[in-house]
């Protein structure tokens, strides 16, 4: 649980709240902690990343301005992560860096590496429930900037994703996922998480 005091507010206040609880400068409350880790932090201000303290997708003031992305800066940095995959809804998709650019990453051995496994991971996630999932660069959803895996893979060079749940569409759910699809979309990810845990441990012993 990377957001415990805006996952509480979504909770039992106002259901789709996206930001932490900071009081900001302006009277405003929250900063969007996928968009506060420092690679590439602030270079944008677009209503996906934005530097206005009230928007819901608001950087923060500074990066790793908040305990939140703090307390993960310093888990990756001291257990040294070999691989990242975040969970996110909606749209059934697998994304990998870059999100603040449409440029594609420029080591090419990565930006293989990594469009197989998010391959590999649409082909195991199709063959539980036939539910496609379509692997793309990040920015080909919306630019961002400061995003967690952008840090983990600027930073560390690690396979980093983010994998966005069901539904499909706004009209099937959006962020409210309908209850019978909550097991479903746990069933279909699993294999693909396994996998890329399996993949990661045979990199890291060899």
């Amino acid at each position: 649980m990377v957001n415990p005091d805006g996952h509480e507010y979504s909770r039992a206040q106002e259901r789709l709240w996206r930001k932490n609880r900071r009081r900001n400068d302006d009277g405003s409350f929250g900063v969007d902690p996928n968009r506060n880790y420092g690679y590439m932090w602030g270079i944008l201000d677009v209503p996906t990343s934005s530097q206005v303290p009230s928007d819901e997708t608001y950087v923060g003031p500074r990066a790793f301005s908040e305990p939140e992305t703090q307390a993960v800066r310093d888990l990756v940095g001291c257990e040294r992560f070999v691989g990242v995959i975040t969970y996110h809804s909606y749209s059934q998709l697998i994304l990998y860096p870059w999100g603040y650019t449409d440029k594609p990453i420029p080591d090419v051995q990565h930006r293989e590496q990594m469009a197989g496994m998010a391959q590999e991971m649409q082909t195991l996630i199709q063959g539980v429930h036939g539910k496609i999932y379509v692997p793309q660069q990040s920015s080909a959803l919306y630019p961002t900037a400061g995003d967690t895996t952008d840090w983990t893979y600027g930073t560390y060079g690690i396979p980093s994703f983010t994998v966005e749940l069901r539904p499909r569409t706004f009209q099937e759910g959006g962020f409210i996922l309908p209850p019978d699809h909550i097991l479903p979309t746990w069933e279909e990810n699993r294999p693909a998480a396994f996998r890329f845990v399996e993949q990661l441990l045979a990199v890291s012993v060899a």
